[in-house]
């Protein structure tokens, strides 16, 4: 029974720390592909459109592939967003988002799942107090199955060390009787 509670224990700390790892990644990627679609962002006459399409990730292509951008203008409400989504949008918190700042959320996306999204707010050079908020999302479900991945990965290992510690455990116990 010890064996099973330590390697139990051993196991959903090995789990956590991946978990937390995983999201760190992924919020990193996000991040970057953050950072490239706002600097492919370009404005004429009120109209935003993407210098470069489309983005480096094909799954920004491939609809309702867990992975999604978007951009609203902050004026008109009109949004463009990624093939990915479907013809659908997210919907963005109504917070106060200062030009250049970063706010993480989680939302309920397309197929009524949650979504982390990354978001800032640029400004339009060409016109006087105009703004876009541009938006990067992943679907939540696409870190449950790395997660999930993971723990059916590690489970036979932790067995094979209660297995193996207990077959050592009994050995030594014969040894010195």
């Amino acid at each position: 029974a010890t064996v099973l509670i330590v390697v139990g224990a051993i196991g959903m700390a090995v789990q956590g720390l991946f978990e937390r790892h995983n999201e760190r990644e992924v919020l990193a990627e996000l991040d970057a592909d953050l950072r490239f679609l706002a600097r492919s962002l370009v404005v004429n006459n009120g109209v935003a459109t993407l210098r470069v399409q489309p983005l480096a990730d094909p799954r920004f292509q491939e609809p309702l592939s867990g992975l999604y951008w978007q951009v609203r203008n902050d004026r008109t409400g009109a949004i463009i967003h990624s093939p990915s989504l479907a013809g659908a949008s997210f919907p963005l918190e109504n917070d106060r988002l200062s030009l250049g700042e970063r706010h993480r959320h989680i939302v309920v996306g397309p197929e009524g799942t949650k979504m982390i999204v990354l978001e800032r707010r640029i400004e339009d050079p060409g016109a006087q107090a105009a703004s876009y908020r541009v938006a990067v999302a992943v679907d939540r479900k696409l870190l449950e199955a790395a997660n999930h991945a993971f723990l059916r990965d590690l489970l036979p290992l932790l067995g094979l060390i209660a297995v193996s510690y207990t077959h050592l455990r009994a050995h030594e116990t014969k040894a010195n009787l």
